[in-house]
């Protein structure tokens, strides 16, 4: 990625140079998935995200309707195929995926976590 900036530019009015780039990011639904997908937003990108917890995906789209969304467990290959099909299709292509970490306190189990964690970027490819 390039970024654009300028001496004299102030740190916010750096150009990222992301505008209509469409990204899934992993994780969305809280945390640093849920910062990362409003900070894409913000930057202009088109944004799809997937969680397992509804009700945070549910909170998401009532402060963001613009970001797509589905319930989906990333350490499950049958359902993390059928998210880049979600995907794909509600972006209309996909230039970016942004893997994020699965926090435990997130109504998942420990073990869970660590398969999905250490799992989810690779059944993404």
């Amino acid at each position: 990625m390039l970024l654009r900036f300028r001496v004299g530019q102030k740190a916010g009015d750096m150009d990222l140079g992301i505008k209509r780039l469409r990204v899934l990011v992993t994780a969305g639904g809280g945390g640093i998935g849920l910062r990362v997908a409003e900070a894409l937003l913000r930057e202009g990108a088109s944004v799809y995200t997937c969680d397992i917890d509804r009700s945070a995906l549910d909170a998401l789209n009532k402060a963001h309707p613009e970001i797509g969304s589905c319930v989906c467990d990333v350490a499950d290959r049958s359902a993390v195929a059928k998210l880049f099909d979600e995907a794909i299709k509600a972006l209309g292509g996909l230039d970016c995926l942004a893997t994020m970490p699965v926090s435990p306190g997130r109504r998942v189990r420990y073990t869970k976590s660590i398969r999905a964690n250490g799992t989810a970027a690779w059944k993404s490819v």
